[in-house]
């Protein structure tokens, strides 16, 4: 008789997993990123995100040929950017809708279908008619479902597929090809990373793309990024920052020239030909959006309609610009709505001090040129700050400025000198654990808020009598969140351990 012993294919599936994740980490995480984003974009109620009525206005009219619009008269009350498209004015209907609940936090939110508003507006507006149309093209191809919510929902999951695929690429190519410590990617995939990616938003795609060439940088300016699915990713990432908004190029010429002062060139010629598909589809962009500024968005920004108002003067405006830095690093971490659902203070504490404690590793385990870059990126975080709110004081005579607009160039102060940051393996899993359970908790936080509205002890109502219910209800939401943000970081914790074993093993051989 033949007997056979069973054959046990644990380490062989295990060994099988590692040198998948090895290979393509930046797949196993950029899904899982989505399925977080996707969940955010359900829990969340449709136009809760910023500006998101006028982008969903936008992203109909990009794709009906609509690039631009009408230009309005420009008030204090009306955008500066304020167009109205020639389209469906039932795309118009998502200017009614936020605005029993947005900004008022302890309101609930309401369900109004978008298909069920009364038109009022025809032809229908939107406040970002003057922004770049790039960003939101893709998630305008949504709307060929029409005026309905099911539109809505289907360019909330566009953007997110987009963010995700954008910080899978990052987040891929820094493991394999600088072997960054998962502490680092944890501390910058923030809460508010993952919400911007999660609704209509061109800050989405301009957020994960400065994380992402932070990310990119330093390989490809040591000659790394080699093959094919390399040079796309870059390409990719470059495109997106340059055209996502009118500052793109600003942001992605200081992220390379950071990162070029820190860590050097090893031949600019030879990687400007190695990547000569990228840098002439940058210029072409940079060019785009430099003639887009110049002729379109900053047709109405050298009058300001406030100009007859007094001012509170260049020292008070400045100073006041700088104390609003601590609510922007908040909002950094997270506010998810239109500036009206904070994450909780001591998410915030935590996020910010494991973020500090990064960013000091970094600049005192640097040195001479390395160094100086690495304190140059608070710097310029700081100088931009400043320099966009006194010019929203100038045109509005209030400031501005919000956490998501620095986003893409203040996470470098983690970024660019933590690329030989080492942490090991059981602070990593405790580090990924706390990170699970910061980013539920800000989940939990943003629900209460449009389910219940932000009311003292009325915790338990979020699920004995919710007022608005996301659409899968309330306890499953919360179970899919917990587990989509479980499985992104089991997969960065295990992508990092595998490339820092491969590491390791490629160091003893040699």
């Amino acid at each position: 008789m033949d007997v056979r012993m069973p054959v046990d294919h644990g380490p062989r599936l295990a060994a099988a997993i590692g040198d998948r994740l090895r290979a393509r980490p930046g797949r196993a995480i950029g899904a899982a990123l989505f399925a977080v984003m996707a969940v955010w974009s359900v829990l969340t109620p449709l136009f809760a995100g910023p500006d998101e009525t006028s982008n969903m206005v936008k992203a109909a009219a990009v794709v009906r040929g609509e690039l631009v619009g009408t230009g309005q008269p420009v008030t204090v009350q009306d955008s500066y950017f304020r167009t109205t498209v020639a389209i469906d004015p039932r795309f118009g209907n998502p200017n009614q809708i936020p605005w029993c609940f947005a900004p008022y936090p302890a309101e609930p939110a309401c369900d109004r279908p978008m298909q069920d508003v009364t038109v009022v507006e025809d032809p229908p507006y939107t406040n970002v008619g003057r922004y770049p149309p790039v960003a939101f093209a893709l998630p305008g191809v949504a709307t060929v479902l029409g005026p309905t919510n099911a539109a809505v929902r289907a360019a909330r999951l566009i953007n997110a597929a987009w963010t995700a695929a954008l910080l899978g690429i990052g987040v891929g190519i820094a493991l394999r090809r600088s072997g960054r410590s998962t502490v680092t990617l944890l501390v910058v995939l923030s809460p508010m990373v993952l919400f911007l990616g999660s609704i209509v938003s061109p800050s989405g795609p301009a957020v994960s793309a400065g994380l992402a060439l932070w990310m990119l940088a330093a390989p490809l300016l040591r000659g790394e990024l080699t093959t094919r699915a390399d040079r796309v990713g870059l390409w990719v990432v470059v495109v997106t920052l340059v055209t996502a908004r009118p500052i793109g190029a600003v942001l992605a010429l200081a992220i390379v020239a950071v990162v070029w002062a820190a860590h050097g060139c090893s031949s600019p010629a030879a990687l400007m030909r190695r990547h000569a598909t990228t840098v002439a589809s940058a210029a072409l962009a940079v060019a785009f959006m430099g003639v887009w500024y110049l002729q379109v968005f900053a047709v109405n920004l050298g009058r300001s309609v406030v100009a007859d108002q007094p001012s509170i003067g260049a020292t008070r405006e400045l100073l006041r610009s700088l104390g609003h830095i601590p609510g922007l690093l908040a909002e950094m971490v997270g506010n998810f709505g239109w500036l009206d659902t904070p994450s909780p203070s001591l998410v915030v504490a935590v996020w910010l001090g494991a973020f500090g404690a990064v960013a000091v590793a970094s600049a005192a385990g640097s040195h001479g040129r390395r160094r100086a870059a690495v304190l140059s990126v608070p710097v310029a975080a700081v100088a931009l700050s400043v320099y966009l709110d006194i010019d929203y004081y100038r045109i509005l005579r209030t400031f501005g400025v919000q956490g998501r607009h620095l986003l893409p160039l203040a996470f470098g102060v983690a970024l660019v000198g933590s690329d030989r940051l080492r942490i090991g393996p059981r602070s990593t899993v405790v580090a990924a654990a706390v990170w699970v359970a910061l980013q539920w908790t800000c989940g939990l936080f943003a629900l209460r808020r449009y389910a219940v509205g932000v009311a003292p002890d009325n915790f338990i109502d979020v699920l004995r009598a919710p007022v608005w219910r996301p659409p899968l209800g309330v306890p499953l939401t919360l179970a899919l969140l917990a587990a989509a943000l479980a499985a992104t970081a089991t997969a960065l914790v295990t992508a990092g351990g595998t490339v820092t074993a491969a590491a390791d093993a490629d160091g003893a051989s040699a």
